[in-house]
């Protein structure tokens, strides 16, 4: 029994409104974390004299769903004086290795023990004084249970698999699941790497950190992995319906996804740049008359060799086979060059003269690759006829 001046602060604490419920929900919503891990008094899930004490009840009501919505994979709790694991659990009940939230409960520090009551949810239960020893090596975290006679009691090991979100392939440029050959792409999940990694030359290579992508059985050279985002570049002769699979040390995880001829989408910002590399912006508008670069990806095949993950070409310089078209402000424009940006992976340029008559003002500006239209970006510009 609580007496109701101890229950109070939790009540309040706990509720809809608490601070430290909207604490715990910024906390999580802005971690990169692989690992998530949290530690609180009241257990949830454990058996024993307390097991139905309101605390625990409000702590499942309103603490355990922020857990799950952020996928925290263990809770170390205390209250019951004994040494609990439980199952992975999700929404009330036990679901499969990495899916839920695995309660360990270790309040077995020196006071008077408190007995363990079977239940369905616990792996392992003991009542005994004990200590838990924990070690984290990338992908995997193993627990330890040890009883103060030195006597290990229980093993955990938590080895989280990756899962990739429902329609979470996207085009890295305007994050739609618009895929062409050698587009660079964006994968969004979970445990997708233990790590932030990048590569920083070409070629690419096809794992970081222990983390690899296959599209039908083939490597994706990648160029950053994460464990909630994997950026890599899609072959330039694979199109069609086709299989991606991301994979780490402790499983994989599959999608499908669709590779069209083309996908063109603008990097934004800085996606239109002057000829000295300096974005087009309100301070440096584009001027009327002058050439301008337009970065992207999603343009497709182009016409020579090249393999995905390496850099293009200076010379010959890699043009796209799709005839381009670029809107701005209402005008069609024949590009000067549209091909595979030199010395960059996957990455498009394509350059065009801003009309003289355009007016001043900013504009919205699209690439067309045979009838397909990217994104619109605004470009302003500076020109001889005021708008």
């Amino acid at each position: 029994m609580f007496e109701a001046g101890r229950l109070a602060p939790l009540i309040e604490a706990v509720s809809g409104t608490g601070r430290m419920l909207d604490w715990l929900e910024n906390d999580l919503r802005k971690t990169r974390q692989f690992w998530r891990v949290a530690f609180f008094h009241a257990a949830p899930y454990a058996a024993g004299l307390h097991e139905n004490d309101p605390m625990d009840a409000l702590v499942r009501q309103r603490i355990v769903p922020i857990l799950e919505r952020y996928d925290v994979q263990l809770v170390l709790n205390g209250h019951e004086h004994s040494y609990q694991q439980s199952q992975p659990i999700r929404s009330g009940a036990p679901v499969e290795a990495g899916r839920g939230v695995v309660y360990v409960t270790t309040g077995g520090g020196g006071a008077t023990l408190y007995p363990v009551f079977p239940r369905p949810m616990l792996v392992y239960a003991e009542s005994s004084h004990n200590y838990i020893h924990g070690a984290v090596q990338g992908y995997r975290m193993t627990l330890r249970a040890v009883r103060v006679d030195g006597q290990v009691i229980d093993n955990t090991d938590l080895a989280p698999p990756p899962l990739i979100f429902g329609e979470a392939v996207v085009n890295a440029a305007s994050f739609d699941r618009s895929l062409a050959p050698g587009t660079l792409v964006s994968i969004f999940g979970l445990h997708l790497a233990s790590e932030d990694s990048q590569a920083f030359q070409p070629p690419l290579p096809t794992e970081l950190s222990g983390a690899s992508v296959r599209v039908n059985e083939r490597r994706l050279p990648l160029l950053y992995v994460s464990p909630m985002q994997v950026n890599a570049q899609l072959p330039f002769d694979l199109q069609g319906q086709a299989t991606l699979r991301a994979t780490t040390p402790n499983g994989s995880a599959e999608t499908s996804v669709t590779i069209s001829d083309v996908a063109p989408a603008i990097f934004a910002p800085p996606g239109v740049v002057h000829p000295d590399g300096t974005p087009v912006s309100d301070a440096f508008p584009a001027e009327g008359g002058e050439v301008v670069s337009v970065y992207l990806t999603g343009l497709g095949r182009v016409n020579g060799e090249i393999a995905a993950g390496q850099a293009a070409p200076l010379s010959p310089l890699l043009t796209v086979r799709t005839p381009i078209e670029v809107l701005l402000g209402g005008i069609s424009i024949a590009p000067s060059f549209a091909g595979l940006a030199p010395g960059f992976v996957g990455l498009y340029q394509v350059n065009l003269r801003v009309p003289e008559q355009l007016a001043s003002g900013t504009h919205a500006l699209q690439v067309v690759a045979r009838g397909v239209r990217s994104n619109a970006v605004r470009v302003p510009v500076r020109g001889t006829v005021r708008g």
